[in-house]
């Protein structure tokens, strides 16, 4: 790993240096108070600012980190993040405002590696910054909401005259809403995505259609107020116990295995080819990597291993002509996905995006055979930046 340097004035420590603390409950109280001794000295320190930031949203105060954040960028827009000594590549990265769940957390890719890494804040409705700080390499970091749906529509022209290569151009990276992705994959050679549809408050209200269905929230992430609804009489105390005003329903598709287990593979596909990062298993539909009870049951860890160790002999190939399908249709460098598999064998997509998180923080002791695995995906995240350059 390359060596720590003294930070420059436009370098942030980034979000994968100030997650690992907090996700492996170490004291970070050192890198707070430097911060904030930083921003007393010099209150247009927008790197500290920035940091500052991203370490408040970290800690679920998202109000005061996004109002922290507005104030980093109106000083500057662009930042240096982790290695800057023996660089090997300049990748550039394009992100939009907000939460840290809106943008390619890509800054847990490269932490390994000898790639520079600098983020460009484009601001919404803004023109692109007139100053572009060198690279060799462009990625479009911002992923697609609802909200960055406009921006991405108006970058496609800046990005088809970029003079450098780019990765992940926003023409396909809109083709990662939920509705887009239905349509795109919409009969690919063994994959199956569910039936789709976005409905307003009222039109849920009367739905009467087919159950049981999955309810969501648009701009969902991570489980929130996502449900299974049996019947129409459950819709009711559904939407009594939440505010959103548009919602996905989704056929449900049981894919429990024989075992009574669901099992869920957050996969990345690099040019095309897939690495696993995690995968969980639960009795229950909705499955999370922190809330499987991973940590607490061996078997559980036990088969993860398995399946990480034989993932290419395995999954990846049953589901080779999927994976190629999706390259060739979504047409993305980068994506992540969380997927199952189908009773009758299919590669079961539930999300697909460029914004999930994709780490190595978990406890070796507790999870020896992550970290080796991946480090071959960073491994193969670096060599396909360098060979596109």
């Amino acid at each position: 790993m390359p060596a720590k340097m003294p930070l420059k004035n436009n370098q942030i420590h980034g979000l994968a240096a100030l997650t690992r603390p907090i996700f492996q409950s170490k004291n970070y109280d050192k890198t707070v108070d430097g911060l904030y001794s930083r921003v007393e000295t010099n209150q247009q320190d927008a790197a500290a600012l920035l940091d500052l930031s991203i370490l408040h949203q970290l800690l679920g105060l998202q109000e005061q980190g996004l109002a922290i954040q507005q104030d980093a960028l109106k000083l500057q827009q662009s930042f240096l993040v982790g290695n800057t000594e023996n660089v090997s590549v300049k990748l550039l990265a394009l992100m939009q405002p907000g939460t840290f769940q809106e943008n390619t957390p890509v800054e847990f890719l490269i932490e390994t590696t000898t790639i520079q890494l600098e983020i460009l804040y484009i601001l919404p409705n803004g023109p692109l910054p007139e100053n572009i700080p060198a690279h060799d390499i462009m990625l479009v970091g911002i992923g697609y909401t609802q909200n960055s749906h406009a921006i991405l529509e108006r970058m496609i022209p800046w990005v088809a005259a970029w003079p450098k290569p780019v990765l992940n151009k926003p023409e396909h990276i809109l083709k990662t809403s939920r509705e887009a992705l239905k349509k795109s994959l919409e009969n690919a050679d063994n994959v199956f995505v569910a039936d789709i549809q976005r409905l307003s408050r009222a039109e849920t209200a009367n739905y009467n259609a087919y159950f049981p269905i999955l309810i969501r929230p648009l701009d969902s992430h991570a489980g929130r107020g996502l449900e299974k609804i049996n019947n129409s009489d459950e819709l009711v105390p559904y939407l009594k116990s939440i505010d959103d005003e548009k919602f996905f329903l989704t056929r449900f598709v049981d894919y429990s295995k024989p075992d009574g287990l669901f099992y869920k593979y957050r996969i990345v596909l690099i040019g095309g080819k897939p690495f696993v990062a995690h995968l969980a298993m639960n009795d229950h539909w909705m499955i999370h990597y922190l809330n499987a009870g991973m940590k607490e049951d061996a078997g559980k860890r036990g088969l993860e291993a398995q399946g990480m160790a034989s993932f290419h002999t395995s999954f990846a190939l049953r589901h080779a002509q999927a994976f190629e399908q999706m390259h060739q249709r979504l047409g993305l460098d980068y994506l992540v996905m969380d997927c199952g598999e189908t009773p009758d064998g299919k590669l079961f997509v539930f999300e697909a995006d460029t914004i999930m998180i994709v780490h190595d923080m978990d406890d070796e002791d507790i999870y020896p055979y992550k970290k080796p695995v991946m480090q071959v995906l960073f491994d193969a995240f670096a060599e396909f930046v360098q060979t596109r350059v």
